[in-house]
């Protein structure tokens, strides 16, 4: 899956409150077949510019505070929301009830290896924007 060429149409866009991994995350992207289009480090406006950006996909990266909830809620509050994918690690164990009410599809538990983490993303992308467009006649 991660040699393949980017496919322009699923859009992701990248959410977390540490700069460096989601610029490393965006840069190994660039290779697989996910289109990102936008990077935010804070998640305050994130419903806003997943909205301009026409994101198929928000991936938030939880952070101990909680925002990452608050964010989903927001995404979810537009007309036709993305999908949005929780990502966690081990500092930051996120409510997955809570998340899920907020609108969170599916919660990604980041490994040690950023290719393990970008071959999960591409897996639950293509399911879940793939199905979502197949059900839609997209």
């Amino acid at each position: 899956m991660s040699g393949a060429a980017p496919d322009p149409s699923i859009r992701i866009l990248l959410v977390g409150g540490q700069p460096l991994f989601v610029k490393a995350l965006q840069a190994r992207l660039r290779q697989s077949r996910l289109h990102v289009v936008g990077v935010e480090c804070g998640s305050e406006d994130v419903a806003a510019h997943a909205q301009t950006l026409a994101a198929d996909v928000v991936l938030l990266d939880a952070d101990p505070s909680g925002e990452a909830i608050k964010a989903a809620n927001r995404i979810m509050a537009q007309e036709s929301p993305p999908k949005v994918i929780v990502l966690t690690d081990e500092r930051c164990q996120v409510d997955t009830a809570q998340a899920q009410r907020a609108g969170a599809v599916a919660f990604v538990r980041k490994p040690a290896a950023l290719d393990d983490l970008v071959e999960t993303l591409e897996l639950v992308v293509t399911l879940l924007v793939d199905t979502s467009r197949a059900q839609s006649g997209s």
